[in-house]
């Protein structure tokens, strides 16, 4: 049989982005090509509505999850329990020392931001153990190390699982169908995290926690289906120095049962539950726990919540408000959205469609004004301003964060001390009263989320700013998650590195451009823009166009395939008049924006302005929740086509668009749009020649000038304010 490619990774259910500084491992359900059955378990809630699906295998589906209906509907409600009545039966705990690293973001030579991770010991094989790092990530749900097969640069950075050094190893097939020894499964797994990818087959071997050891009595060790990647991304994995990921998401993310850590580790402990602990400082003790949980790393009793829809395998609960402030997001106000729990995601994942209120929301401005100027209302000495952000934004006031858990519990709370990046946002400002004056923003750790259903898209991801402040408990058995206040009163001081690649005190913190010569730019008209500046840095500037690059297009609600890949890029080009798009896609764009005028009012041989006919929008998505979105009143020419059919005499009339076909540079590829004049005349853009990036806000028109007053710029050769006649094709 033909080796076949079984894909974690449904495309349709997850298009998962992240943000530069976000690390996540968080997976997808898997797909297994020899049981169709569990490659549509996850997609479909209620299987007999699925559309599509042979009936009987809709009636295997459905039989399926019916047997998961009791354990959702034991979970129905959620109640506060005190930690006396969480903590269950004497049961061997064992604690894993979780080790944090940080890994800098650069940018023109400056360090921006860092991804951070946590990892853990564990051993695999006997009766010489071989030692591993990994992630214990609740995203995901597969034990994933490197194979000594892989000979690949990311692969030889870590330790590499040798099958044959193992005499408890066993090769297997992707159902756990074991294998003689020495032989190869015919199948291979490809698992796309959200920042990283692997492919490997299947062993089935016993692992360790650290400190325990195959073969020895207690409950540390498991035998357990492993995929040993034969195939690792650079990102993350050439990155960091954790060798692989141990995933601890419920049974249905896995390929089967088998392949579940903790799920055969449970069989052996009397309290089915894990827990994460990790310390606010880097010279505290972060851990998990298997087992149950630590008392004194809580500092109140546990509130217990459901998981929502185990079917789909991930530790995520229902979400019945989020609130900033006293401000109810406008997305979960009917109570649909859910938040998953990763212990693998570095940010606070929140929907895209919520992204731009929540960072507006959330930031907070401070204007500074240099030493010697008049303040003025609102602003803040450069002295002052040095003092109390030269360390960094978490210092700074800020609204609550509330997610609401339901009317039983307390909702999960963040400050912003919790939820703020610590390097504050430059940005010259310039006013009539301070006009050397400049703005500092504290922004929020904000990671845009593409979701699909089942999963989204109304789905946020509570990452290490929520795990930190709060003690969570995983419960296996029960299928709910505990949170509790987590006492940070007593981190320990340990021995050895609890944190690797800290940055230094203050490196990240503001400093005050004006003490460094010619680091500012001119400035920028704030009487030209009603919103706030977002910034997105310039891609390949050794090639020296203002170039940016794009996450995705849309086209009204489909999204352009040509740039699936987040691989296209977008030049900002005053001397172009139009939209520019790749010449081998033009075709295709043109037929997204056409539309036909169905006004049966309309007179297909008068005159008609096709800058008046709706249609839908083109979004252009920079990433970091900054989206260009260009309606059809920018990009329609003025005159439509009237369309006549010579067999029929019927006529028509078309809307098109004002496109320019992009001819293939070498330098920059194949899939280089041009952001002209449509763009440029609804958005304001400042270009930030030291930090080469361009900032875009929704530009504000000037008015018309008034009778006798004088013109405020001059136009040669202005066309008649007359739309043109339509333009006749016959067909």
């Amino acid at each position: 049989m033909a080796k076949q490619q079984l894909s974690l990774l449904l495309a349709s259910l997850l298009a998962f982005a992240a943000a530069d500084d976000a690390t996540s491992f968080l997976a997808m359900p898997p797909t297994d090509l020899a049981a169709d059955l569990m490659a549509l378990k996850a997609q479909a809630a209620k299987a007999k509505a699925a559309p599509g699906l042979a009936p009987g295998l809709a009636g295997d589906l459905a039989a399926l999850l019916a047997q998961k209906g009791a354990t959702e509907s034991a979970a129905e409600t959620a109640v506060a329990v005190p930690a006396e009545a969480a903590a269950a039966a004497e049961s061997p705990l064992h604690t894993v020392r979780l080790v944090k690293q940080y890994v800098p973001i650069e940018r023109n030579g400056s360090v921006i931001a860092y991804k951070t991770a946590y990892f853990g010991k564990i051993q695999v094989g006997s009766p010489e153990p071989q030692d591993f790092t990994v992630v214990f990530d609740t995203g995901s749900a597969h034990l994933v190390v490197p194979n000594s097969a892989c000979t690949r640069e990311t692969c030889l950075k870590h330790n590499r699982y040798n099958e044959t050094l193992s005499m408890s190893s066993v090769p297997i097939e992707h159902d756990g169908t074991r294998l003689p020894r020495g032989s190869v499964s015919q199948h291979s797994v490809s698992i796309t995290f959200g920042t990283g990818k692997v492919s490997g087959t299947f062993v089935r071997d016993t692992a360790c926690l650290e400190g325990g050891r195959a073969g020895q009595a207690g409950p540390a060790c498991a035998e357990v289906n492993m995929v040993v990647a034969n195939d690792m991304s650079d990102q993350p994995f050439s990155l960091f120095h954790f060798d692989g990921i141990l995933g601890l998401g419920l049974e249905a993310l896995s390929l089967g049962p088998g392949f579940s850590f903790f799920g055969q580790m449970a069989q052996a402990l009397p309290v089915q539950q894990f827990s994460v602990f990790l310390a606010r400082t880097d010279q505290g003790k972060s851990s998990i726990s298997f087992g149950g949980h630590e008392e004194s790393k809580a500092a109140s009793g546990f509130s217990w919540v459901p998981v929502a829809k185990p079917e789909l395998g991930y530790w995520q609960v229902q979400i019945h408000a989020v609130r900033v402030g006293d401000t109810v997001l406008e997305e979960c106000a009917d109570g649909g959205c859910r938040a998953i729990l990763d212990t693998g995601t570095s940010l606070l994942g929140a929907p895209r469609q919520a992204i731009k209120t929540l960072h507006s929301l959330l930031s907070r401005n401070v204007l500074v004004a240099p030493k010697g100027i008049g303040q003025g209302e609102g602003f803040v000495a450069q002295e002052e301003a040095d003092e109390a952000l030269a360390r960094d934004c978490r210092m700074q006031e800020g609204l609550k964060l509330t997610f609401d858990l339901g009317p039983t519990v307390p909702g999960i709370v963040l400050d912003a001390e919790d939820y703020f990046r610590p390097k504050p946002f430059n940005m010259t400002v310039p006013e009539a009263e301070n006009p050397e004056a400049w703005k500092l923003t504290c922004r929020s750790l904000l990671l845009p989320l593409d979701l699909q259903a089942p999963l989204g898209p109304k789905t946020f991801i509570l990452g290490e700013p929520v795990l930190r402040k709060y003690y969570t408990i995983y419960d296996w058995a029960s299928r709910r998650v505990g949170f509790a206040q987590a006492d940070h009163s007593q981190d320990e001081e340990v021995d050895g590195a609890s944190a690797i690649g800290t940055p230094e005190a203050g490196r990240l913190a503001w400093q005050s451009e004006r003490r460094k010569e010619g680091s500012l730019v001119a400035g920028v008209d704030r009487s030209r823009f009603a919103s706030e500046l977002h910034w997105a840095p310039v891609a390949k500037p050794q090639h020296g166009h203002w170039q940016l690059a794009v996450r995705s297009i849309r086209v009204g609600n489909e999204t352009v395939d040509l740039c699936d890949a987040g691989d296209c890029t977008a030049i900002a080009d005053t001397g172009t008049s139009l939209i520019g798009v790749p010449k081998a896609f033009v075709q295709k764009m043109h037929w997204l924006l056409a539309r036909r005028v169905e006004d049966e009012k309309v007179d297909p041989t008068e005159h008609f302005d096709c800058r008046g006919q709706p249609g839908p929008d083109i979004v252009f998505d920079l990433g970091d929740g900054l989206e260009l979105t260009v309606g059809a009143e920018e990009y329609s020419r003025p005159a439509a086509l009237r369309v006549i059919t010579n067999a029929t005499g019927e006529e028509e009339l078309i809307c098109r668009a004002s496109l320019l076909p992009v001819e293939e540079i070498p330098s920059l590829g194949s899939k280089a749009w041009i952001l002209g004049e449509p763009v440029l005349r609804k958005y304001y853009s400042a270009y930030d020649w030291k930090n080469q990036r361009i900032g875009f806000a929704e530009a504000v028109q000037p008015p018309a000038a008034a009778q006798g007053e004088k013109p405020r710029h001059r136009v040669i050769g202005a066309p008649s304010e007359e739309v043109p006649a339509p333009t006749v094709v016959y067909i």
